[in-house]
């Protein structure tokens, strides 16, 4: 049975490395945040199984009003994708962040993974730019409701 919900940053790591950070090690896949106490982790779970993941940090952007969270780490199983598993944690993270009344939520995402969030509403901020290691991204935001 599929759930969604919020654990501990040490359990996700698995899944963001074999996703996020492919030949790199479980220490690389520790994000700054992680153990800030605002940070908030999500596990999408089959059964008892992490199949998925993602984090809401506090950062927030100058130029995105009224950002305050960062979506980080969206990360699903291969097995599992396009299963709507990734989905169900944007919306567990927007549903949070609509409980602590906060009205954005910003991102980097993978070039290759734009039209995934496009389909929900996000929008693309400024130009694609390179994260050293880890590929093309671009910033996108969505205003929350």
């Amino acid at each position: 049975m599929l759930s969604i919900k919020t654990t501990e940053a040490s359990a996700i790591l698995k899944v963001r490395l074999d996703i996020l950070r492919k030949g790199m090690t479980l220490d690389d896949c520790h994000f700054s945040g992680d153990n800030d106490p605002e940070s908030i982790h999500f596990a999408a779970l089959d059964n008892d199984r992490i199949i998925g993941c993602c984090t809401l940090t506090v950062n927030p952007q100058s130029v995105i009003k009224d950002s305050y969270y960062q979506l980080r780490g969206m990360a699903v199983l291969e097995d599992y994708q396009g299963s709507g598993i990734g989905r169900k944690l944007l919306y567990g993270a927007e549903y949070k962040l609509i409980e602590l009344d906060r009205k954005v939520l910003w991102f980097n995402a993978r070039t290759s993974a734009v039209g995934f969030y496009q389909k929900y509403g996000y929008q693309v901020l400024g130009n694609e730019f390179e994260i050293e290691g880890v590929g093309p991204h671009y910033k996108m935001f969505k205003e929350i409701s």
